[in-house]
């Protein structure tokens, strides 16, 4: 899976625009300084076994989107509603449904890398028309 089948799975189940939607977690990683501190605080938020198989190699453990809101933090739901254009039921629905695969395709060696997501991330907002 690459960051195109990301986009297609969520456009499945999200009502507004994968892509924006993508490109907003993408920002959101950014903002959170990198992808170990996005996972380092939804670990701390109470989701560490859920975070811990979307950066392993198995099987993706699923999102409850409220859990997952409430680790993220409130400013940061209503701000990927707002630039995506939904509700923020709408929202969190689509953060739980790209956040892991995002992360899983970030992470491919079972790992949070300490150097090199930051060019990934912004290949994928360019990508993105972010």
């Amino acid at each position: 899976m690459d960051i195109d089948d990301v986009v297609a799975k969520v456009s499945g189940v999200f009502p507004g625009d994968a892509k924006k939607l993508v490109g907003s977690l993408a920002g959101l990683i950014g903002n959170s300084k990198g992808l170990g501190g996005l996972v380092s605080g939804l670990k701390s938020g109470g989701l560490g076994g859920e975070v811990d198989s979307w950066v392993g190699k198995g099987d993706n453990r699923p999102a409850d989107k409220d859990r997952l809101a409430k680790a993220l933090g409130a400013d940061r739901v209503k701000d990927v509603a707002k630039r995506t254009g939904v509700s923020e039921d709408e929202a969190k629905g689509g953060i739980a449904a790209a956040l892991p695969k995002l992360i899983d395709q970030l992470t491919p060696d079972g790992k949070v890398p300490s150097s090199g997501v930051g060019s990934i991330l912004s290949g994928l907002k360019g990508m993105l028309g972010k």
